[in-house]
């Protein structure tokens, strides 16, 4: 195991991709009492080899080494977590201690897999955060942003959409290449869209496809994606952002999404550290 949650006095739950936490049967780690809520927490694993904490604005709140988590925070090595009655230690390292034994004395670094592909690219952001944080009680903040992260979470994954990295208030998401890659980005904008129509919070997104190097050497089968095009997509999020738009795709993206999804012309600009002047789309009219 690469991280796992161990349970003072029980058993360690590896954390996998996102581990989730709460009095729901629908959760990894489910722990029982009228103080856990339904779902109550969760644990992400970021590309980066980083997990975070957030809270998904539970009644009783989520306790980090004694102090309540108010918005997502990164988790170290030994980290307590305090849920309820429940007492959590976070784990993370590059073997699980039990097998240590088990392993030879010289162990090879593992090759990394650098290969080229043409991707989704998809980064999505709450719009004011910042006012929201300063405005909003922390609890409710917190669980704010924690339910909108569920929220995508639940509309990506089904759709094959991988959430590389979560950023405290947005995230970063890509599909590998497949046949159906197409269509299945298209249902996540549409289901953005209507989350996006509910409100609270308010948030943009940016859609890219483009060719990028999904780097799998970062351990336990995790990928990272590099490359110039993955800049260009977060420059498409500030650029949403200076024009005042929700959604934003670029011209490589909207050729795919042709027919799929209206869109809207919105001009050429630049984008910084990009040379010349590029083509973008609002999506959804």
């Amino acid at each position: 195991m690469n991280a796992w949650i161990e349970i003072v006095g029980g058993d360690r739950i590896p954390v996998g991709s996102t581990l989730t936490i709460g009095r729901s049967g629908e959760n990894i780690l489910v722990l029982s009492g009228n103080r856990v809520s339904r779902r109550h927490a969760l644990v992400h694993a970021q590309s980066n080899g980083e997990h975070w904490l957030v809270d998904l604005g539970s009644t009783n709140g989520t306790y980090l080494d004694g102090r309540r988590v108010r918005q997502p925070v990164p988790l170290a090595d030994r980290n307590e977590i305090e849920i309820a009655d429940y007492a959590l230690v976070f784990h993370r390292a590059g073997v699980d201690p039990e097998v240590i034994t088990q392993m030879p004395t010289t162990v090879l670094p593992r090759p990394k897999d650098r290969r080229s592909s043409p991707l989704w690219l998809l980064v999505a952001d709450i719009v004011g955060s910042t006012v929201l944080l300063q405005t909003l009680p922390p609890e409710e903040f917190a669980g704010l942003v924690g339910r909108w992260f569920l929220a995508c979470k639940e509309i990506l994954e089904p759709a094959e959409g991988v959430i590389n990295t979560f950023l405290g208030d947005g995230w970063f998401a890509y599909w590998k290449p497949s046949p159906t890659a197409d269509a299945q980005v298209t249902e996540t904008l549409k289901g953005l869209m209507t989350l996006q129509a509910a409100g609270m919070p308010t948030f943009r997104w940016a859609i890219h496809h483009g060719a990028a190097v999904l780097d799998t050497g970062i351990g336990d089968g995790e990928e990272n994606v590099l490359g110039a095009e993955v800049h260009f997509a977060f420059r498409m999020e500030k650029l949403a952002a200076m024009l005042r738009l929700h959604t934003l795709a670029s011209e490589a993206a909207a050729s795919r999404l042709d027919r799929a999804l209206p869109l809207a012309d919105q001009g050429r600009h630049g984008l910084s550290g990009f040379e010349g002047d590029h083509r973008f789309y609002s999506v959804g009219g």
